[in-house]
């Protein structure tokens, strides 16, 4: 399941550390531009890792129920990590706040990303034998 999961794995990390920078580390923007981007850079980043791990979960062997459920268990997760990043933005990060926003685009990205998923495997894996 590693190989599979590589790629999944890395754009988590890179999710991790980029949204544990210091908020003074971002190029400085109107309130209202700021929040137009800051909301469709995080459901973007979501809708990539939601449609990396259903991928990876579909295609790794170990686990029927995983492979089954792929897409669900990966949109499941993205959203439990947007939310766990935004409680460390509050709690741990330095300089970082929580935005409700950013869940909800975190969530968003991560429903588009489902659907991106089905749209694109959705028939193959009907096809499938046992799905």
């Amino acid at each position: 399941m590693f190989k599979q999961s590589l790629i999944p794995l890395l754009w988590t990390l890179v999710i991790g550390v980029l949204t544990g920078l210091p908020g003074n580390t971002f190029p400085d923007m109107s309130f209202w531009k700021l929040l137009q981007f800051d909301s469709a850079a995080h459901a973007f980043v979501f809708v990539i890792f939601t449609f990396l791990w259903g991928v990876a979960f579909s295609k790794q062997r170990d686990y029927r129920f995983l492979t089954r459920h792929s897409i669900t268990i990966a949109a499941v997760v993205g959203v439990v990590y947007g939310i766990l990043i935004e409680i460390m933005q509050y709690y741990i990060f330095i300089g970082r706040s929580a935005e409700f926003s950013d869940m909800l685009s975190d969530a968003i990205g991560c429903l588009i990303g489902y659907f991106v998923f089905k749209m694109v495997y959705g028939a193959v894996l009907k096809s499938v034998k046992g799905f």
